[in-house]
């Protein structure tokens, strides 16, 4: 009986042992009943692991299709697992980045300035709040004190012992302002809502300004600067 042509490329076991050969595109396969395969061919079109072939293929085949798809398989991952990096390039990659971070932080730079100084302000709008409810929950005048270097302090009027916040805005904060100001440097909180005086604080980082007044009504606002 004539030997078929196999249309696959794929990794064909010699019927004599058991050592792997590579074969052909176009080579020959034993008939259907050759005492070299023992098994009997099949003749429908079949796809194993993203193979296909139109042959008379026989289990025998399939295997051998399976093992060599296992064998590619494992050296493809041997050889990405050792692959890297030249030092070239990674010279090339960060020579890049750093002109890129050289470009771009100075255009964002304004724009931190200012998400520090608007959060500094909603702090110190936030600690008001606080010191006009522990006037009402205490029923005693609470005080808000500016000090140097860009400080403030919630305590008791008539209890200097008696601190309830600390509040640092300077450098050693992570608000790093620059500019702390009050006009006048103290206020008073009293248990019916009222605040003397009028307080203006302003608050600023490298010319830009955000400015929190606290009215004798007890009404709170945060503008911008000058």
């Amino acid at each position: 009986m004539a030997a078929r042509k196999c249309t696959a490329k794929f990794w064909l076991r010699a019927p004599d042992d058991r050592s792997v050969v590579a074969q052909p595109q176009t080579s020959q396969v034993a008939p259907p009943d050759s005492p070299a395969t023992g098994i009997a061919h099949g003749t429908h079109r079949r796809k194993l692991w993203g193979l296909r072939w139109n042959d008379h293929c026989d289990a025998k085949c399939e295997l051998d299709h399976l093992f060599a798809r296992w064998v590619m398989s494992r050296s493809r991952a041997r050889y990405l697992g050792t692959h890297g990096y030249s030092l070239i390039e990674l010279i090339a990659v960060m020579a890049v980045v750093s002109v890129l971070l050289a470009i771009l932080l100075p255009r964002f730079a304004p724009a931190l300035e200012r998400t520090k100084v608007n959060s500094a302000a909603s702090v110190l709008a936030s600690d008001l709040q606080y010191a006009m409810s522990l006037a009402v929950r205490h029923r005693k005048p609470i005080a808000v004190i500016t000090q140097s270097p860009q400080r403030y302090v919630i305590r008791e009027r008539d209890d200097p012992t008696k601190v309830y916040r600390t509040r640092t805005l300077g450098s050693d904060s992570d608000f790093s302002l620059d500019e702390f100001t009050a006009a006048p440097a103290s206020v008073y909180l009293y248990p019916n809502g009222v605040a003397m005086p009028n307080i203006t604080y302003t608050l600023g980082l490298n010319g830009y300004q955000r400015r929190v007044r606290l009215t004798q009504a007890g009404q709170i606002r945060i503008s911008r600067g000058p």
